[in-house]
């Protein structure tokens, strides 16, 4: 794709509100995570060692989409408008001065900071960012676990994109016309040629998977993909917090998945990696997420275990009495002289 053809589909932040009117309002929203894991040492040491030493990072890719429970765009519409309105009134908890702003890496970094007052601050405007897209939109995130080479070489990174990207569109149901990914920007770990690479595989995923036969349901034969940067409408923010959510949920972290969602597998995938020249082991990275489900469903058991023990056992009717045992009957004492017993026999 030439490189004038990339650069129409970027949207500057004036012009988005025109295609979000025009497009709308069931749009999808796409944006990407990506972060070395941190599992713990049991777990690594569980992994092959092909994955210890390749499968370093994880990739998330997210897709949001306006919910309409009516199924028409007026319903959709008015989500759209509540759902921009919550996000903006839960960043101000946190980012309170000039224009409407959220940035989850540095609310994230409150979050588990040292600063009482930010750490309430950061905990509060995600639930209500959470609680925002929870009653607004549906969604899905596909995780992948991928080399340390990721940040490095162009084709394993479109690779993991792609598969990622399309993976999450596939549990989306309702058809849209505008797929909004974030912005591309180049920068010291994204070149220039990076950059156009990336957007000329997603229109060229976008474009195959909306003629195939099995297409996703949420591509219609119009839908075109548009990348803006979440400058451009605060809705835009959804997709960055659920890509966070499900990457942090495949490193063993739940902090923002569970206020999203009650069962994680409703809204998380996550796949597995094929390396080019060498047979893939079993990824373990899946099992590696579900370490705290395990736990929690000990807990439980536990729980219920000791309520059982603490309730009061059921009183046992008292039993009839044993009737009497028969008489024994009559036999004749062995005479005690020994000149009247019997032969002794040894």
């Amino acid at each position: 794709m030439a490189m004038f053809d990339v650069e129409q589909l970027v949207v500057s932040n004036e012009d988005f509100p025109r295609y979000l009117e025009h497009l709308g309002p069931f749009i999808v929203m796409v944006d990407e995570s990506i972060k070395k894991a941190n599992y713990p040492p049991e777990v690594w040491k569980g992994m092959a060692p092909f994955e210890r030493a390749n499968n370093h990072f994880l990739y998330a890719v997210s897709a949001v989409q306006i919910r309409s429970d009516e199924g028409n765009a007026s319903d959709a519409q008015e989500r759209l408008i509540e759902l921009r309105r919550q996000l903006v009134d839960s960043s101000r908890l946190l980012f309170d001065r000039g224009d409407p702003f959220w940035h989850s890496t540095n609310a994230l970094r409150h979050l588990y900071g040292d600063d009482d007052e930010l750490m309430e601050r950061s905990e509060k405007a995600f639930q209500g960012i959470c609680a925002a897209i929870n009653e607004h939109c549906d969604f899905h995130v596909a995780v992948t676990s991928c080399a340390e080479n990721l940040t490095k070489i162009d084709a394993t990174y479109i690779d993991a994109r792609k598969r990622s990207f399309e993976e999450a569109l596939r549990q989306l149901s309702k058809p849209s016309l505008l797929i909004v990914a974030d912005a591309i920007t180049a920068g010291p770990t994204m070149s220039e040629g990076r950059r156009k690479a990336i957007m000329a595989h997603d229109m060229r995923m976008i474009a195959n998977a909306r003629r195939a036969a099995n297409h996703p349901p949420v591509l219609d034969p119009q839908s075109r993909l548009r990348y803006a940067s979440q400058g451009a409408d605060p809705i835009l923010w959804a997709a960055d917090v659920v890509a966070l959510a499900g990457r942090m949920y495949a490193n063993r972290d739940d902090t923002l998945l569970s206020q999203l969602a009650s069962d994680p597998r409703d809204v998380v995938t996550i796949t597995d990696r094929a390396p080019v020249l060498h047979q893939a082991p079993t990824s373990r990275i899946e099992d590696a997420s579900k370490v705290q489900q395990l736990r929690d469903a000990r807990a439980r058991l536990e729980q219920a275990m000791r309520e059982r023990h603490a309730a009061p056992k059921p009183q046992r009717p008292t039993p009839p009495p044993a009737p009497a045992p028969p008489p024994r009957p009559y036999r004749p004492r062995r005479p005690d002289d020994p000149s009247q017993r019997g032969p002794s026999l040894h």
